[in-house]
């Protein structure tokens, strides 16, 4: 992907036209846009001046030639500067003067606005101007611009995980690239695009480094050399060529150490980490690991995915070894370095929702008013104009006119509010977040220290499945009831190691339902659950029951939950089921629109004698099909 991007500013850059001119007054401007192929990396404010200065004095001397390159320049300068509207404006206006003056010219142009669309991720408009780029091209053959179009063609499909597209448009790109003589744009597309090459056809990812190895030799450009070298290795390791790989891994791993290369020198063992625990040499696997870990704390600028990555190798690699104390200490760590990237997400998450709607809610109001001032003008001039003549027909417009204007501002304000209820969902879905992660893991760690080492795999394995379903989850409206009920089980076991097995439970739905094509809100059953759990079992040390149901009702889907606890007797267990009342009363009322969801809270009689409670309400759903 670096690649395409430098591959893009080279062509983009080499792309321009000279028309004649007086050389005596065309002399400053050519000098002033030649300037920018420099300042444009070391220096953007000044490479922005020199177009502006070049601009005006081209528009001074009607010298059209230096208006379209100067257009084109600050498109470009504005585009290095993630200004895309303005860019797009730039790019527009060149288009529109090598249309009149330039026609050789609008391949390049037509090119420059397809990346601006690239990155403003409007794909569909980008692929319209790279075609319409590739048309022009025809009429005024440019290998510039066939390469420039090609390699924002793989930067899209790269956006889009489209590899097979990639590897398909690769060698043809390949070919004109060795036709324009480019070694160094050679060697680093063959080094990035052997990434998107299966991992298990290693002959053409081999082929492939190879072809880099030997064009970065060309331009002696080590780094990039020995970096095919060490993804050379790890090739061969993949096909047991293990003599070879460690010594191509070896070679680059001295040079990043004699460059001072901590993040490569990092990678470097991390490579061989991978190869050794592929091998099943757990402990020589460790010792690369704890190695790689050692180089990537060197970094300044080590990030949260990176330790995420080396916690969770970590955990493996214990696991492996059977050191079950160890992985449960880095799984911990995991799991609180996971919980801080998803808070950081979730608050970021949050700030864009929250500025998305002030900035809807103050758009809606601009609307409202614009549209107001503009009947309101409309309507005053036309009885004016009419008032002498057509006064009657005058008034009866006006009135229409005004009916329509108040027709036309409920619909805005019912827009505004449909915006907001949807974002204020999201919002309260996305601060939305499991309670009991942390007492589960003291609870596994518990299990280790007694050395129950099998029953900790067994929960570790249910709380870990259970912790990526509830991420996964949290950010869906629906999922199928199928995956609901696997996720219900995973927190039943986890409640019951948390309550010493003091309770057994059944979780069924009927057969007459479709479990895999019938979707619900995720966990909107779970508070009602932990209610039962957690009060309506407050009493019991053992033989607690909780029995779940997911049933039919006619067309209405129900949801059940019944415990053997002491029933609501009590006061405190009552505010507990207010409580879970009031939570899945909020979540239902955002899904359906629908302040009046009953939900049903009853004690269970047997003889006049109180054998528990139940809960039950309706859920929404939809059919997958």
């Amino acid at each position: 992907m670096k690649l395409v991007l430098l591959l893009l500013s080279i062509i983009l850059c080499a792309c321009t036209t000279n028309v004649s001119a007086t050389v005596n007054d065309t002399t400053t401007i050519n000098k002033l846009i030649e300037k920018y192929y420099a300042l444009r990396i070391t220096n953007l404010p000044q490479a922005k001046k020199n177009a502006t200065n070049a601009l005006q004095k081209s528009t001074e001397l009607n010298y059209n030639s230096g208006i379209e390159r100067a257009y084109s320049q600050l498109g470009l300068i504005y585009e290095d500067d993630d200004k895309l509207d303005s860019a797009l404006i730039y790019h527009t206006k060149a288009l529109t003067f090598s249309k009149h003056y330039a026609p050789s010219n609008l391949a390049k142009h037509y090119c420059n606005i397809g990346n601006v669309y690239l990155k403003k991720e409007r794909y569909d408009s980008a692929v319209i101007n790279y075609n319409t780029a590739l048309l022009n091209e025809k009429k005024y053959p440019n290998l510039g611009v066939v390469i420039a179009v090609q390699n924002g063609l793989i930067l899209l499909y790269s956006s889009q995980n489209k590899s097979a597209e990639i590897l398909k448009l690769a060698p043809v790109l390949i070919l004109n690239i060795k036709k324009s003589g480019d070694h160094l744009a050679l060697a680093k597309f063959y080094f990035n695009v052997a990434f998107f090459i299966p991992a298990n056809n290693t002959d053409k990812r081999i082929y492939y480094f190879t072809q880099a190895i030997n064009e970065a030799q060309i331009v002696k450009d080590s780094t990039l050399m020995y970096k095919a070298y060490q993804e050379l290795g790890v090739e061969y390791c993949r096909q047991n060529s293990f003599k070879k790989g460690y010594e191509l891994l070896a070679n680059a791993l001295r040079f990043f150490k004699k460059t001072n290369e901590p993040t490569d020198v990092s990678y470097n063992y991390l490579s061989m980490y991978d190869v050794e625990l592929a091998r099943k040499n757990y402990k020589k696997a460790l010792s690369f690991l704890d190695s790689s870990y050692y180089y990537m704390q060197k970094k300044t600028d080590m990030s949260d995915v990176n330790k995420l990555e080396i916690y969770q190798a970590y955990t493996e690699i214990y696991n492996k070894l059977k050191d079950y104390k160890n992985a449960n200490i880095y799984l911990i760590k995991t799991h609180h370095l996971q919980d801080s990237i998803y808070q950081k997400n979730n608050d970021s998450r949050v700030l864009e929702f929250q500025t998305k709607y002030d900035t809807e809610l103050k758009e809606s109001k601009i609307q409202v008013q614009d549209l107001q001032l503009n009947k309101q003008t409309q309507t005053r001039n036309f009885i004016i104009l009419f008032f002498c003549t057509l006064i009657a027909v005058g008034v009866f417009m006006y009135l229409k006119n005004k009916k329509t204007q108040q027709k036309n501002s409920e619909n805005e304000q019912i827009k505004t509010r449909k915006n907001i209820l949807e974002l204020q969902q999201q919002l309260l879905r996305t601060q939305m977040n499991p309670h009991f992660i942390f007492n589960a893991v003291d609870g596994i760690q518990s299990l280790i220290y007694a050395n129950q080492n099998e029953q900790a795999v067994i929960y570790l394995n249910k709380f870990a499945k259970l912790t990526r379903q509830i991420l996964e989850n949290s950010t869906q409206t629906y999922i199928p009831l199928a995956e609901e009920v696997a996720m219900l089980n995973n927190y039943l076991s986890i409640q019951q190691l948390l309550h010493n097995a003091k309770f057994t439970y059944s979780l069924t739905v009927d057969d007459t339902i479709d479990a895999e094509l019938l979707l619900v809100p995720p966990m909107l059953t779970q508070p009602c659950i932990e209610n039962a759990i957690k009060h309506g079992l407050k009493n019991k040390t053992e033989n607690g029951s909780i029995i779940i149901r997911f049933y039919m009702q006619n067309v209405t889907l129900m949801f059940e939950v019944t415990d053997n606890g002491n029933g609501l007797s009590h006061n405190n267990n009552a505010q507990h089921k207010s409580l879970a009342t009031t939570i899945v009363n909020q979540r239902l009322t955002n899904s359906t629109s629908n302040s009046d969801n009953k939900i049903t809270i009853e004690n269970n009689i047997v003889n006049n004698i109180i054998t528990g409670a139940s809960t039950m309400f309706e859920i929404p759903y939809v059919c997958e099909n």
